[in-house]
């Protein structure tokens, strides 16, 4: 994975570690996760894009997980690591993402109260993430070593899904959902 920003509460960069190091001592860095819509109404939209981990994953194995997400890596914008990560595990077989594939954050569309939310998924990963939300409604080549399979689903099914059957889910995916829902329906 190589280096990743450390950053403060506030998002500010003060140093650079090893993805290693990072995890180990549970030093504050960045990650991005993905929303694909299959329509482009962000407040309503018809289902979302839900990724199953592959079993090979060494965590969270065949949970379920936002359609992309990952690090982002020292020196790297969020929107370039979106960009990175939603074309490596949904479009593994491209060199790039299909024509017309645009990002939107949260916090740009919906007014939200900070760019970014905490991700804190452990101890030992504390994460300052932005969600990026996208429309495409496929078709898709996700990569088996990070994605078992990729399905659709009605995001206020999901969301209350997640209440029941937390187990299911990454907490990863349970963050991003819960800021989600919460930026849409603060206006």
């Amino acid at each position: 994975m190589g280096l990743l920003d450390i950053v403060d509460e506030q998002d500010n960069v003060i140093s650079k570690e090893d993805f290693t190091k990072v995890h180990s001592e549970g030093l504050r860095h960045r990650s991005v996760q993905v929303f694909v819509f299959e329509y482009p109404d962000y407040r309503y939209p018809s289902r979302l894009l839900i990724a199953q981990r592959s079993a090979k994953q060494e965590t969270s194995s065949l949970k379920l997980h936002p359609s992309a997400g990952g690090h982002v890596r020292s020196g790297q914008s969020y929107e370039e690591a979106a960009i990175e990560e939603a074309r490596e595990e949904l479009f593994y077989d491209k060199n790039e993402l299909p024509r017309g594939f645009i990002f939107h954050k949260v916090g740009e569309l919906f007014e939200a109260h900070m760019p970014f939310y905490k991700n804190d998924t452990r101890p030992t990963n504390k994460e300052n993430s932005v969600l990026f939300l996208t429309e495409y409604s496929g078709p898709f080549s996700p990569d088996p070593k990070e994605i078992e399979k990729v399905f659709w689903q009605d995001p206020e099914e999901v969301f209350n899904d997640m209440k029941s059957n937390p187990d299911k889910y990454t907490q990863s995916f349970k963050n991003a959902m819960t800021h989600y829902m919460f930026s849409i329906h603060s206006d």
